[in-house]
């Protein structure tokens, strides 16, 4: 494809984003998918340009807004190329088959008042539009970090790492990182899991032999800690609750070292379909899966009263400390949807706690950096259930390297390199 081709790509991907809440990746496979003559360099150009403007929607819209054009994808791309060196815009915007149209009269003067900027950040700029979230957000995230709020709201910017997790009844993290090396890929050891190797670079590892064996997984370290957090034993029975697909429940299927069982279930069946073949892929043999109803449908539950040693809660949530992987759900997350999903989220432990023996422990998890959404729902999960007490996530991450917050693991990309992650671990007494 010629540059132009690409910014056309994008400009039409952008689009088609704002005008659906199809999520940004499926947006771009679907769109790749009906181009398979789309090479692998033109795709990680489209991709790249595509996050780009993704990531710093807002203070790329500043620059429009000021500049007297409209904040569109076309607008936004234009002052994207001028900050991130995508090209050269009036080459890109010729006019040709498959480019943009011609730069306007009113474009071309836009472009040139664009020279005399060097950095895309202005001192005139507010905070929510020099950190890219939207406006409502901005006290929420100052209650959430009453300290370095800057460098953390500039950590949530960056791009993420890969991160894999070790399949530890197959491999151990020494003998993938020779693999990998033997296979072109380089990774180290992850600055806190004892069994994540964080790559030095993207690499396609889930097209290698490795993958396929069933060697590792590809899940953030952050995320990696919370399984650890459970320490789930061999011969417990433990439900995931919120399983999705099924990232953390092959990690606690691991720590069990394959004995007992793990009821996996969630609400979602195309979901909760992608964890079978990630199952089989792993060697893992200790999993039920169910589709589970309504959370008020008492008699579904009834059977399960007080069975598990560990119900792990990965709650429904904002998302927002995921924000480096999923830049576009900042911008189509509302207050309304927050207050929605505060809401599920206690409906959900109101029903998880019924199925937790006595000594044994719910954990509850958010891949979330607000208090509304974390020590919040735990204070009032405590009050309405006094037989419930805190344990220290201290317990099961001693050597980790991991400061805790009165009790509780939080997780950020700032001190910890990690996504945002808060967990809590409750013991029923």
């Amino acid at each position: 494809m010629q540059p132009g081709a690409r910014i056309q790509a994008t400009i039409e991907l952008l689009g088609q984003l704002e005008s659906s809440p199809t999520p940004a990746d499926v947006t771009l496979r679907q769109y790749f998918k009906a181009r398979r003559y789309v090479g692998s360099k033109d795709r990680n150009a489209i991709t790249g340009i595509f996050y780009a403007v993704v990531r710093h929607r807002a203070s790329l819209g500043w620059w429009c807004e000021r500049g007297g054009m409209m904040p569109s994808p076309r607008g936004r791309v234009i002052v994207a190329m001028h900050f991130f060196g995508h090209g050269d815009i009036a080459a890109c915007f010729n006019g040709g088959a498959h480019s943009p149209s011609a730069l306007s009269n009113d474009e071309l003067s836009f472009v040139d008042t664009l020279r005399s900027a060097t950095t895309l950040y202005h001192p005139d700029m507010l905070r929510w539009v020099r950190y890219n979230y939207p406006e409502w957000m901005d006290p929420y995230l100052a209650r959430s970090f009453p300290e370095h709020m800057e460098q953390e709201l500039a950590a949530l910017m960056e791009e993420a790492p890969t991160d894999l997790r070790v399949n530890t009844l197959k491999c151990t993290r020494e003998k993938l990182i020779a693999q990998l090396a033997a296979a072109g890929y380089s990774g180290t050891p992850t600055p806190h899991s004892p069994i994540g190797i964080r790559l030095d670079k993207r690499y396609p590892v889930t097209a290698s032999d490795m993958f396929r064996a069933g060697l590792f997984e590809v899940q953030d370290e952050g995320s990696q800690l919370v399984a650890s957090l459970a320490n789930a034993q061999p011969g417990n029975t433990v439900i995931d609750f919120c399983a999705g697909a099924g990232g953390k429940t092959l990690a606690l299927a691991a720590q069990m070292n394959n004995r007992g069982i793990i009821h996996a279930w969630d609400n979602s069946e195309p979901r909760l379909q992608q964890l079978s073949p990630r199952l089989l892929r792993a060697g893992v043999t200790i999993v039920q899966s169910s589709i589970i109803p309504d959370t008020k449908n008492d008699a579904y539950f009834a059977p399960f009263a007080e069975s598990a040693d560990l119900v792990l809660v990965d709650a429904p949530c904002s998302g927002t400390g995921t924000w480096r992987r999923n830049p576009a759900t900042k911008w189509s997350f509302h207050k309304n949807t927050l207050d929605d999903v505060c809401t599920q989220q206690r409906s959900i432990l109101q029903c998880a706690q019924s199925m937790v023996k006595i000594n044994g422990r719910l954990i509850y998890v958010t891949c979330s950096i607000l208090e509304e959404e974390n020590t919040a729902q735990v204070e009032w999960f405590l009050q309405a259930h006094p037989c419930f007490k805190v344990v220290s996530a201290g317990r099961s991450l001693q050597g980790y390297g991991i400061t805790l917050e009165r009790e509780f693991l939080k997780l950020t990309p700032f001190r910890n390199g990690t996504d945002g992650f808060f967990a809590a671990v409750l013991e029923k007494q």
